[in-house]
C-alpha cells in the first residue's frame, strides 16, 4: 500500500449569489475546521478587483464538500467581480485532507 502523498484537488465549485454559500468539491474527505479563509481568494482576470476571506469567515466541511459563507460586504464585492471574469484562488493550505496533507495553490 502506497500512503496518499497528494494534497486534495479542487473539482468544482458554485456560488449562490442569493444566499452568499460558496459549495467547494474536492476529490477527497477533508480534516474539519481545517479551513483557513485567508488563503482562499475570488478574483478578476485582470486583478483590479479581487476579495480574500478572513479567517472569521463561517464554513463547515462534510466530507469532500467544504461550505463557506460569505458575509454581506464580501458578496457585494464578489458580485462586483461576477460582472467581469473572475476564478478562484485556493492558496497552499486553505484546507487539509484527512490524512493531514494541505493542499496546493489551485487556480479554477
Amino acid at each position: 500500500i502506497i500512503p496518499d502523498q497528494r494534497g486534495p484537488i479542487l473539482l468544482n465549485y458554485t456560488l449562490d449569489l442569493n444566499t452568499g454559500l460558496a459549495t467547494l468539491l474536492f476529490d477527497t474527505p477533508l480534516t474539519p475546521n481545517s479551513f483557513v479563509g485567508r488563503n482562499l481568494a475570488f478574483l478578476n482576470s485582470t486583478l483590479q478587483v479581487s476579495l480574500t476571506l478572513s479567517n472569521r469567515t463561517n464554513a463547515s466541511v462534510n466530507q469532500s464538500v467544504l461550505y463557506v459563507s460569505l458575509q454581506s460586504d464580501q458578496l457585494d464585492v464578489v458580485k462586483t467581480l461576477v460582472a467581469k471574469s473572475f476564478y478562484l484562488q485556493l492558496f497552499y493550505n486553505t484546507v487539509v485532507d484527512v490524512f493531514g496533507i494541505p493542499v496546493q495553490t489551485q487556480n479554477i
